[in-house]
């Protein structure tokens, strides 16, 4: 590998280059006239090459000057920007961020969370996959994501997540049933219908959740299929398969042959929380989830 000749000549070269003249390169560096000179001579002896053709008239780039010039200063920006970059990802804010999200996160507060923390910190990168709860709670003991979105419910440890959304259950039925013309209904309203809902594989958490309050209504569904996502069960619905129940945030989302009906039970709620499993202070990570919590508390609940 080829040594690199010294930084320091190399750059009072590149001032002499640009200006072509050793005093005018002495004023810019705030350094005596001879000190230049005798770093550019000691910089061709390192290097073995003339860089610089002197006259009593005026100084001039060799060709190999005019290309040692040419590359070195393009070299250095780099270098300076290297630095930076360097030091923004020290201080967490440049680098890559990788955070994963449920489904039922998609239409929450998520995605307005990461576009304000990217206008803050545009030099982040934010990759985002789609994962059950579940799945993402496994993936952050492991260290392969730094963040998750995911239920509340699936949370064990208070002190590693901060809700970020509050959803009330929302019906979701073809526009042909004869529940889709009401304001809104009750679980206990549903307790004979038939029940496409999410795979327990992916939707554990949110099956538990649902089934749960059918139970406090007095019911249990009477589940006839079962989809992985969201578009698929959509397509179930609007087969005549049965009704689902998703977040109210998915309303806007509906296809137009659906409706989506708010359930106005007090406890056909769930909320979506941000977790995390460690970070250090002003680590990328960190940054994101102090953001969060500003925002949050400066930003009114919808």
């Amino acid at each position: 590998m080829t040594r690199l000749p010294n930084l320091e000549r190399l750059q009072t070269f590149l001032v002499v280059a640009q200006t072509l003249s050793f005093r005018a390169a002495a004023q810019k560096l705030f350094i005596a006239q001879p000190a230049v000179s005798r770093a550019v001579k000691a910089l061709e002896e390192e290097l073995g090459l003339v860089l610089l053709t002197r006259t009593t008239r005026q100084v001039s780039l060799t060709a190999a000057g005019a290309l040692l010039a040419e590359k070195a200063s393009l070299a250095f920006d780099q270098l300076h920007l290297a630095v930076r970059s360097a030091r923004q990802a020290a201080t967490g804010e440049a680098g890559t961020l990788v955070a994963s999200y449920s489904a039922l996160s998609t239409h929450s507060r998520m995605s307005e969370i990461v576009v304000r923390f990217k206008e803050k910190c545009p030099q982040v990168r934010v990759s985002t996959y789609l994962m059950s709860s579940e799945e993402q709670l496994l993936a952050l003991k492991r260290g392969e994501i730094d963040l998750g979105f995911m239920l509340s419910v699936a949370c064990s440890d208070p002190e590693r997540h901060i809700i970020i959304d509050r959803e009330q259950f929302m019906l979701v039925l073809p526009r042909s049933h004869a529940l889709a013309s009401a304001s809104g209904v009750h679980l206990a309203d549903l307790a004979g219908e038939s029940w496409v809902v999410g795979s327990i594989s992916r939707w554990r958490s949110f099956r538990a959740l649902l089934e749960g309050a059918c139970v406090k209504t007095g019911f249990l569904p009477k589940i006839v299929d079962e989809g992985d996502d969201i578009p698929v069960l959509l397509r179930l619905v609007s087969m005549g398969m049965g009704i689902t129940v998703l977040g109210s945030s998915l309303r806007g989302a509906l296809p137009a042959n659906l409706a989506g009906i708010p359930i106005v039970d007090a406890h056909a709620t769930f909320s979506i929380s941000l977790v995390w499993e460690d970070y250090l202070a002003g680590s990328l990570a960190g940054n994101f989830i102090e953001f969060t919590k500003a925002w949050l508390a400066s930003t009114p609940t919808p």
